[in-house]
């Protein structure tokens, strides 16, 4: 039903997709000594909850990183779950989920989960949603995005995005958090980039290609990659941002 990784202890890699062959979305389980907390909940809405219970015996907790459909299906699986109330404004979502948020704990800027002998701190940047997190843990030098900094490409073109210039102090902030963790090493929402280790310098480029966006660099059409419309540009480990069409 899944197709699941052990990274490395304590960390598995969920891999969840409507078919063989089809895309796929990565949710990952992270264990402590007492307790386990997995980050998103997959997309086909199959019995994850099931899965997350063969690799653990820990307490599980569920932090949404944003309520995208393809990473919430299987979110009422779980009676722990954090998500930012800034998801309010997201599309795109599962049926009934934004209706939800009010019975979910919040996930807020600077929230630490103690698993014991790891820990996970809350990250808010805002750009491809408004409530859209990270997850830092520093003692394993280990960042977990979901969306929020792409994964190879990256959507801020949405209705619920940032603009460029909205989205790039945030990117900063980040980057000067993990400045002291050279060999952070990223797991993201999607295996696009399953073949190349995506490192602290990806936080850096995509800032790097919003601050181009916003300065006025129109790069060229998204139409190929976006349903949604919008432009995009390329830098570094950052393949393909697509964002909004400026303003005429």
């Amino acid at each position: 039903m899944f197709k699941i990784e052990n990274i490395c202890p304590g960390y598995w890699r969920i891999r969840d997709g409507v078919t063989e062959g089809d895309w796929f979305v990565d949710c990952y389980l992270v264990e402590g000594t007492e307790l386990a907390l997995l980050i998103d909940a997959g997309v086909s809405g199959r019995d994850l909850a099931g899965a997350v219970r063969k690799l653990t015996d820990k307490p599980v907790t569920l932090a949404l990183l944003h309520i995208h459909s393809d990473h919430t299906a299987a979110a009422r699986q779980f009676a722990n779950v954090y998500v930012s109330r800034l998801e309010r404004t997201t599309t795109q979502t599962e049926e009934g989920l934004a209706e939800k948020l009010e019975s979910y704990q919040e996930l807020t800027d600077g929230m630490v989960f103690e698993l014991g002998g790891r820990t996970l701190e809350a990250i808010h940047v805002p750009g491809h949603t408004q409530g859209s997190f990270v997850l830092l843990c520093e003692e394993d030098r280990v960042l977990l995005t979901s969306d929020t900094i792409g994964s190879g490409p990256i959507w801020v073109q949405l209705p619920e995005s940032s603009t460029s210039a909205e989205f790039a102090p945030w990117l900063k902030r980040l980057e000067a958090r993990v400045r002291n963790l050279p060999d952070l090493a990223l797991l993201v929402g999607h295996s696009h980039q399953a073949n190349t280790a995506l490192t602290a310098q990806y936080i850096t480029d995509v800032r790097i290609a919003a601050e181009h966006a916003a300065a006025g660099d129109r790069g060229e059409s998204a139409d190929a990659v976006s349903p949604f419309g919008g432009r995009m540009l390329s830098q570094g480990q950052m393949q393909c941002y697509v964002f909004k069409e400026p303003a005429n």
